[in-house]
C-alpha cells in the first residue's frame, strides 16, 4: 500500500474512530446530510474565436454525503465524500484550458487518487472522487481546535478575494455551494467581546515546506467595523492583508486588500511582488431586490493584452491562485426574488482596459422541498484571438486581443435535490 493511502487511511479511520466510539457525558448528537446534483452544459467553442466552432454538450452529477457527530459536548467530528461521474466534452477550447486557474487540490498532505474509472486519460465519461471534510473540532475553555481536512477561506469581498490563497474558485466554477477542504491543523481564540484570533498550519504535498502554509488572523470590531489583518506564508511567499467591512448608511461597505512578497521566506524576487485590492458596496432595495457593485485592482495583471500571457508565468499565477490577466475590474450584480420559489440573479466581471466582459445569469426555481431547478449562461464579450499558422513550425498561434474574448459561452441547466 503507498505511503499516501495510508496517511489518508489513517485519518479517516480517526474520524471514524470518533464517529463511533462511546458517547461521555452529554447526548450524542448524529447528523447525515448531503445533495445530489445533476449539470448539463452546452459550450459554445466559437465565441472564443474557434475557427472550426461546434456546440458541445457535457453533464456531470455530484453526489455528496456528510456526516456530523457530536459524541461529548466539546469534541464533534465531520467527514464528507464525494462521488462525481461525468460526461466530458468531446472537443475542449484548447486556448481556454491553457489559462491559469487555483488548483483545488494543492494543499493536501495526501489524497485519494481522484481519478476512479477509467484510468486511462483519453475517455469521455469519467467518474472521480473527493474526501473533502475529515476533521475534529475540539472546544476548550481557551480556544476552539480543528484538526484535519477542512475549509479555510478568508475575505468579504463579493468577486474576487485578493487574501484568499489556499483554495478559492474561479469566477466560472459552476458548483461553489462548499468551500474545498485543505489539510489543517487550526485555532480559534475569542479575544474581548467580538475580537477574534485565528492562526494554523496548513499542509502541501506530502507536508513538505515549501508546499505548505502558515496563517495569522486577527479580527476586530472597533468603531462599527469589522476589522481584519492577516498574515499567510504559503509556498514560500509572504502576503499581508487587511480586511475591512462596516454598513454606510443603508448599505454594506468593503475593502479587503492583499500585497505578496515573492519567495520572501527563500530567494526573495521583489520584481515579482504584487498589490492586490477589492472594494465594494452593496445594497437591499426592499420589495426583493437586492445589488452592489465592486472593484477590483490586480496588480499581478497587465494593461496591454498582448502582454496577458506573459503575466501567466508569474509567481501570482504559478503559486498565488490569480488567474485573473488584466489590471482593472469592475463586477455589479443583483438578485431580484421573482415570486418566493423563483429567483433571478445576474452578474458580471468587467476587464476595464481591453473592455471584455463575462456576463452571467441565473434562474433558480424552488421545485419543491429541498429540490431546485436551475438554468443559467455565462456569455463572453469582447475581441475574439486571431488564429493562424506558423509558417516555420506548422502549429496553429493564437493572438490575444482581449481577456474574455477567450472565454466560450456556456449554457447550463442543473437540478438539486438536499437530503
Amino acid at each position: 500500500m503507498k505511503l499516501k493511502n495510508r496517511v489518508v487511511g489513517f485519518l479517516v479511520i480517526f474520524v471514524l474512530s470518533v464517529l463511533t466510539g462511546p458517547a461521555y457525558g452529554g447526548e450524542k448528537d448524529i447528523r447525515i446530510s448531503g445533495y445530489l446534483k445533476g449539470f448539463f452544459t452546452v459550450t459554445d467553442t466559437g465565441s472564443a474565436g474557434e475557427s472550426d466552432s461546434t456546440l458541445d454538450g457535457g453533464a456531470f452529477n455530484v453526489l455528496r454525503l456528510d456526516l456530523f457527530y457530536q459524541p461529548r459536548d466539546r469534541l464533534s467530528a465531520e467527514l464528507a465524500y464525494e462521488i462525481t461521474p461525468a460526461v466530458q466534452p468531446m472537443k475542449g477550447d484548447l486556448l481556454y484550458a491553457s489559462l491559469p486557474r487555483p488548483e483545488p487540490y494543492s494543499y493536501r498532505a495526501f489524497d485519494l487518487g481522484e481519478r476512479l474509472y477509467p484510468r486511462r486519460e483519453d475517455f469521455t465519461f469519467i467518474v472521480t472522487q473527493n474526501l473533502d471534510r475529515a476533521f475534529l473540532t475540539l472546544n476548550l475553555p481557551a480556544a476552539d481546535l480543528y484538526l484535519g481536512r477542512q475549509p479555510v477561506a478568508f475575505g468579504s469581498a463579493r468577486v474576487v478575494n485578493p487574501t484568499d490563497v489556499l483554495a478559492p474558485y474561479a469566477y466560472e466554477v459552476l458548483n461553489q455551494e462548499e468551500r474545498i477542504g485543505v489539510d489543517a491543523i487550526r485555532a480559534k481564540m475569542p479575544v474581548g467581546e467580538m475580537g477574534e484570533l485565528d492562526g494554523g498550519i496548513v499542509f502541501g504535498d506530502k507536508f513538505r515546506a515549501s508546499e505548505s502554509a502558515l496563517f495569522l488572523r486577527s479580527r476586530n470590531y472597533l468603531l462599527r467595523t469589522d476589522l481584519t489583518f492577516i498574515t499567510i506564508i504559503f509556498k514560500e511567499n509572504l502576503l499581508l492583508g487587511l480586511d475591512i467591512a462596516r454598513s454606510i448608511g443603508g448599505a454594506g461597505y468593503w475593502l479587503e486588500a492583499a500585497y505578496t512578497f515573492a519567495n520572501a521566506t527563500a530567494d526573495y524576487t521583489p520584481e515579482e511582488d504584487y498589490f492586490r485590492l477589492s472594494t465594494g458596496l452593496d445594497y437591499n432595495f426592499g420589495k426583493g431586490l437586492y445589488g452592489f457593485i465592486e472593484y477590483h485592482f490586480n496588480g499581478a495583471g497587465r494593461l496591454k493584452p498582448e502582454e496577458y500571457a506573459e503575466a501567466f508565468t508569474g509567481i501570482a499565477y504559478t503559486e498565488g491562485s490569480v488567474y485573473l490577466a488584466g489590471r482593472h475590474y469592475i463586477a455589479p450584480g443583483l438578485a431580484y426574488e421573482i415570486t418566493p420559489l423563483l429567483n433571478f440573479t445576474a452578474q458580471a466581471l468587467l476587464n476595464a482596459v481591453d473592455l471584455s466582459a463575462y456576463l452571467s445569469t441565473l434562474f433558480e426555481f424552488n421545485f419543491a422541498e429541498d429540490v431546485y431547478i436551475d438554468a443559467g449562461a455565462f456569455i463572453s464579450t469582447g475581441r475574439k484571438p486571431e488564429t493562424r499558422i506558423n509558417e516555420i513550425s506548422g502549429l496553429v498561434e493564437s493572438e490575444i486581443k482581449s481577456e474574455f474574448g477567450m472565454y466560450p459561452d456556456i449554457y447550463f441547466t442543473s437540478i438539486r435535490l438536499y437530503f
